[in-house]
Parts: C-alpha cells; sequence; structure tokens
C-alpha cells in the first residue's frame, strides 16, 4: 500500500524521477531528430534524460532495461541525501 504524508520530506527526484528517451540508434538523421525532439522539450521546460547506450544488446528491451537500471541508481542516490 502506498502512503503519503505531508510530514515527510522526500526530494521530488525520489518519487518522480525524470522521464528517460531510450535511443540506441545507429544512423546519423534518426540520432539528430531524438536530439532536436529532446532539445525542444528541454526549452519548454519539461525535465527529460536523453539516455544512449554503446551497444544495441536486447534491442529496445535492452535499453529499457538499461534506462530503468539508470533511474534505479538515481533514485538510490537522491534517497541517500534523504
Amino acid at each position: 500500500m502506498h502512503t503519503t504524508s505531508p510530514h515527510l520530506a522526500v526530494p521530488k527526484q525520489v518519487l518522480c524521477p525524470a522521464p528517460q528517451v531510450c535511443d540506441d540508434s545507429t544512423r546519423e538523421a534518426v540520432r539528430k531528430k531524438v536530439d532536436a525532439a529532446v532539445i525542444g522539450c528541454l526549452e519548454q521546460g519539461h525535465n527529460v534524460q536523453l539516455v544512449r547506450r554503446d551497444n544495441r544488446s536486447g534491442y529496445k528491451a535492452g535499453a529499457m532495461v538499461d534506462g530503468m537500471a539508470r533511474i534505479e541508481d538515481q533514485v538510490r542516490a537522491a534517497a541517500k541525501q534523504c
């Protein structure tokens, strides 16, 4: 069960990490489009992260697994600051 309390001081990044754009495309034209989309989101004030991998193992599922691992690391690091 998930409950919230106004008495808990939890940093926002623990409860809501930034959305990720996971891109492991190898075509330069696609990478440029992804870059432009992410920059557009950032310029509009949205907190997003662009995640690129060095390899394409696991294809799209691999990119998602890698992204989830990064989020978990960020949440753990933010939680240690509480």
